[in-house]
């Protein structure tokens, strides 16, 4: 009869750490990024297109932070990840290069909301540059490259919202030369 008890416990605790996980996510499926240009032919907006089970389909609009050119863009890929630790993927989306180095990419964030089964902007988030996802720490951190210094900034999502917990630096100089 223990053993009964414990089997049914660890069935019920796996099916409840199961039901945070949105089974209509799991089935959301993505058109190509599109873009859209201005009027000198740079990419300004990226288009990402998602069909949820139901055959709806929903756009996102992610403004680029600058105006890029067609044949340098190396934006616009979808990284799908669990960006407040729900058990739901969210997305990460590459829009550019911040500066010509190939440091600070921004992304643009969104969280899969379970009750409107779509994704929504995070609130208040931060610039999303180099973010770093850690699972394990269930926080996210963003690294920002300024000529020799980099800044880092954690965040851990609380009350619906990403907060800054810290901020360090580094200095790139200075890696290595112990």
């Amino acid at each position: 009869m223990k053993h009964a008890l414990i089997s049914l416990l660890l069935v019920f605790a796996a099916t409840h750490a199961c039901a945070q996980v949105d089974p209509v996510r799991q089935q959301v499926t993505f058109r190509p990024v599109t873009t859209q240009t201005d009027e000198d032919g740079d990419i300004n907006r990226l288009f990402i297109t998602y069909v949820t089970p139901d055959g709806m389909e929903n756009a996102l609009v992610c403004e680029m932070p600058w105006p890029v050119s067609p044949d340098m863009f190396i934006g616009g890929t979808i990284e799908e990840v669990d960006l407040n630790f729900d058990g739901n993927l969210d997305l990460m989306v590459f829009l550019a290069y911040t500066d010509g180095t190939g440091h600070n990419p921004v992304y643009e964030p969104y969280i899969w909301d379970v009750k409107t089964h779509s994704f929504i902007s995070i609130p208040d988030s931060p610039n999303f540059v180099s973010p770093f996802v850690m699972p394990e720490e269930k926080c996210i951190v963003i690294r920002e490259i300024t000529e020799n210094i980099a800044d880092y900034y954690k965040y851990v999502w609380k009350d619906g919202k990403l907060v800054n917990t810290d901020k360090w630096q580094d200095d790139l100089n200075e890696l290595g030369k112990e």
